[in-house]
């Protein structure tokens, strides 16, 4: 608990510091229970980025490093265990070198967030990208409701909905595509594209998109003994 504090802590600090002004952040840091952090984490990213153009940029940051809204330690977890789960019985089953990238958000406007997961390694990625999961909490558990292949980052949440769910986008190439092009990924009611290669190109960003991962192949390992 402590030590996730204080890198979040040291996080924004950097953030702000020499651009957008200095910020007493001992309220911040003195939260004592992991509801109270990550409440104090909405509430001091509102404050520090306010009106300030880096705005998505450091609530993306939170959110690759899974301290945003709900991917906590005790999230990721279950997140984890969730994808360990699918890829049991699968060629991917033990492969120390996939890595998961966890980000939080509420996509479909209900007030609890669901889990977005790009799982990258050796046997899950191809010449095409690598594996998307959109997760929604069931219980004490997190359901995969979409598992999108041969997608690449940077994946983006879009301003646009779709039957009352953001639309995604995520990067296509290779795999016989090229040129790359940014696809957009509407939900149709049940899940999501689970092809992105068959869908269409997205529009021009907006203000309203958030980039939860940049770069493929980092995260936490998904399997013990993973370094």
């Amino acid at each position: 608990m402590i030590n996730e504090r204080n890198q979040i802590a040291q996080m924004l600090r950097s953030f702000v510091s020499g651009s957008i002004g200095p910020y007493d952040l001992d309220d911040f840091t003195s939260a004592t229970n992991e509801d109270e952090l990550i409440e104090n984490v909405q509430i001091e990213a509102a404050n520090i980025t306010k009106g300030s153009p880096g705005m998505i940029s450091l609530l993306s940051v939170l959110l690759g490093v899974g301290c945003s809204p709900v991917a906590s330690v005790s999230e990721q977890a279950l997140v984890l265990e969730t994808i360990r789960s699918s890829l049991r019985d699968s060629l991917a089953a033990g492969d120390s070198t996939i890595r998961v990238q966890i980000a939080g958000i509420d996509l479909n406007g209900d007030g609890r967030h669901e889990a977005i997961a790009y799982v990258s390694g050796n046997t899950v990625c191809g010449s095409g990208g690598c594996n998307l999961y959109v997760l929604k909490k069931r219980g004490k558990t997190y359901q995969i409701i979409s598992d999108l292949t041969t997608s690449w980052p940077p994946v983006k949440v879009l301003g646009e909905k779709q039957h009352g769910w953001r639309s995604l986008s995520v990067w296509v190439q290779g795999g016989g595509i090229l040129p790359g092009y940014k696809a957009i990924l509407r939900f149709n009611g049940n899940t999501y594209p689970d092809n992105p290669t068959m869908a269409p190109k997205a529009p021009a960003d907006t203000k309203d998109d958030i980039v939860l991962f940049s770069k493929p192949y980092e995260g936490l390992p998904l399997f013990s003994g993973s370094q």
